[in-house]
């Protein structure tokens, strides 16, 4: 992706969330209203509202727009914690995570991204089998040092305690040096538009490097994550060669992906 596409993109992204904050502090606006406010283009207007349509963050009516309160907050850059998001589709991610685990053969190397997704893989992989395994979160470290025959390449840095993440140069470093086989990636939502998002700023830079460094590239997403966008694009649609899910994917997803020669495995 060049530079001026994600200059582009973020802009809309950041017009958004001023969307919705007027929305909140308002009540409800119409295109008028907020192309003023934006100092943009009707038609941009409208394109944006869609976007937060689609997501059911905003409901129209009478020709003015307002929050859906069914839909909770619509921020694009929502609070996060890795012990909050292992609450929630246990039983999915389960499913995802062990369809990646049997994707595994005798001394891969690998690539395993933050996540409670991740979390589950790194559990139930075998402890006898034999690995070579990049990672930079203390949950994942701390699963895989109990597999006995796996080899651990930790980037360590700077500890994130909500994302249960360490980040530093040095440790950007070692992901950008390593070469995998295969990288099993989370993300925070995957838009046919917008691309594959993080919630997370400080992931950014490093789902980059390994898309980068990485043969194969996996993303492992549950159904409810398809069609949201977050503030920190890391890649499209297209970039992965895989993508693992659950029962719960729309068919407009599933059409989307399987067009753009993604390999899809729905579990």
């Amino acid at each position: 992706m060049g530079v001026k596409f994600l200059i582009v993109m973020n802009k809309r992204i950041m017009r958004l969330n001023r969307i919705v904050e007027y929305l909140e502090e308002n009540k409800s606006a119409d295109v008028r209203d907020l192309s003023g406010q934006l100092q943009v283009s009707e038609m941009t207007i409208r394109r944006d509202l869609k976007i937060l349509e689609d997501q059911n963050v905003i409901l129209s009516k009478h020709g003015g727009v307002y929050i859906n309160p069914g839909a909770g907050s619509g921020k694009f850059d929502m609070d996060y914690t890795l012990p909050a998001a292992g609450t929630v589709r246990i039983a999915e991610k389960k499913r995802i995570a062990a369809a990646a685990a049997s994707m595994l053969e005798p001394e891969d190397v690998i690539t395993i991204d933050s996540g409670s997704t991740m979390e589950i893989l790194s559990r139930i992989i075998p402890l006898e089998f034999p690995l070579t395994v990049l990672c930079y979160s203390l949950n994942v470290l701390n699963e895989m040092t109990k597999k006995k025959n796996s080899q651990i390449l930790f980037a360590g840095g700077l500890f994130h305690e909500r994302s249960q993440m360490f980040e530093s140069p040095e440790g950007l470093s070692i992901i950008k040096r390593t070469r995998a086989v295969k990288a099993f990636v989370s993300a925070s939502g995957a838009n046919a538009e917008l691309g594959v998002t993080t919630k997370i700023h400080h992931e950014r830079a490093v789902k980059e490097a390994i898309m980068e460094s990485s043969q194969t590239k996996i993303l492992l997403l549950d159904s409810s994550k398809f069609g949201k966008v977050q503030t920190n694009y890391f890649a499209s649609l297209e970039d992965f060669d895989i993508i693992i899910t659950d029962t719960g994917i729309s068919e407009v997803y599933e059409s989307i992906i399987r067009d753009h020669g993604i390999e899809l495995h729905i579990v």
